[in-house]
């Protein structure tokens, strides 16, 4: 996978991607991109410069850790999901 500058392109509506903030401490993060911006897992607004869609989960067979849920109720952002 490559990044992807939000100049060239964003994310599609309600999706969680890896973020980065190349333009000050090449910060690098799990972040949502919701309303026109991204936020970070606090619901905080992130400053995001390029972007990539997450990897697949490994098989089932060869992970012995059980993925994290998150509450899609949360207000991320200040907007109700």
């Amino acid at each position: 996978m490559e990044w992807i500058s939000v100049k060239d392109r964003l994310p599609e509506y309600d999706a969680f991607v890896i973020g980065c903030d190349a333009a000050e401490a090449m910060d690098i993060g799990q972040v949502n991109y919701i309303s026109g911006e991204f936020f970070d897992l606090d619901g905080e607004p992130a400053p995001v410069t390029h972007w990539m869609p997450l990897p697949e989960l490994p098989r089932k067979e060869k992970c012995a850790v059980t993925p994290i849920l998150f509450n899609t109720d949360k207000d991320i952002g200040g907007v109700d999901r």
